[in-house]
């Protein structure tokens, strides 16, 4: 579904071709824009003053950006995203080109990380777990590599002591940040699998199912936007310690994926 360039539609039409807006040519009637308008009725230049007279409302403003908050996690919208990018997928003629050179080059780059003492039996031991932990939790997971394979700072090598098992949500909102001291907090290699086991058991008791993981989501959440406002700080204390330990612990991270990096779920 598109919009049409200026050219003379009616609503009818428009709604008939499945677009999401119409030109008629004639002005509006509460300013005299003549612009497109949404098959709602709406005209566009209007809904962007009052776009930005509704963001100069601080009330307005959180109002706003809460309920987009919401939407934007809701089922519905992650069916529109999909659909979305499965259309881009289908008219771009390259799509496959590019989906084949993006997996060849992950290839290629995990065989360059892979040195010759790399304990194979190890690592498929560790792909097993995370499916097991999957299966039982319902929560979808990723064995990650905790320094990746291609980063800003250090790039990673694909060996057993470098593999995780963290949810795929975690996982994709970490992309490629390392931690500045994420060493001093892991094991060596020889106590590898005992903390894959320990995070094996962990995670299968933290989120028995679906729905505590995202209430586990939804709390961090909360507490996240409670460090971050500094209002609180003066009435809670502890609040400002764990802003500044966030502040020290995160390279000076400002994120909600930089804070859910800190937690024992992601490593």
């Amino acid at each position: 579904m598109g919009k049409p360039e200026n050219k003379i539609i009616s609503r009818k039409e428009a709604l008939a071709k499945g677009l999401k807006r119409y030109f008629t040519g004639k002005p509006c009637k509460r300013f005299g824009h003549i612009c497109e308008k949404t098959v709602a009725g709406k005209c566009t230049e209007c809904m962007k003053i009052d776009y930005r007279q509704s963001m100069l409302d601080p009330e307005k403003k959180k109002l706003l950006i809460s309920r987009t908050k919401i939407y934007i996690s809701s089922e519905r919208a992650k069916i529109k995203r999909r659909a979305a990018a499965k259309l881009r997928y289908r008219k771009n003629p390259n799509s496959r080109a590019i989906a084949n050179f993006k997996s060849n080059l992950r290839l290629k780059r995990s065989r360059l990380a892979t040195p010759k003492w790399e304990n194979k039996l190890l690592t498929k031991k560790i792909y097993k777990i995370a499916s097991d932990v999957q299966k039982l939790t319902g929560v979808k997971m990723d064995v990650d590599h905790i320094i990746p394979l291609k980063a800003n700072i250090v790039c990673g090598l694909n060996v057993w002591y470098n593999l995780t098992i963290i949810p795929r949500y975690i996982n994709a909102l970490k992309n490629k940040n390392v931690l500045p001291e994420i060493d001093e907090h892991l094991p060596n290699k020889d106590e590898w699998m005992k903390y894959i086991d320990n995070k094996y058991s962990f995670l299968c008791k933290t989120f028995p199912d679906q729905e505590r993981f995202e209430l586990y989501i939804k709390k961090q959440k909360e507490l996240f936007e409670m460090i971050m406002n500094v209002k609180n700080h003066k009435k809670n204390p502890t609040l400002h310690k764990l802003y500044l330990m966030f502040k020290t612990s995160s390279g000076g991270g400002k994120t909600f994926s930089n804070f859910l990096m800190l937690s024992p779920v992601a490593y």
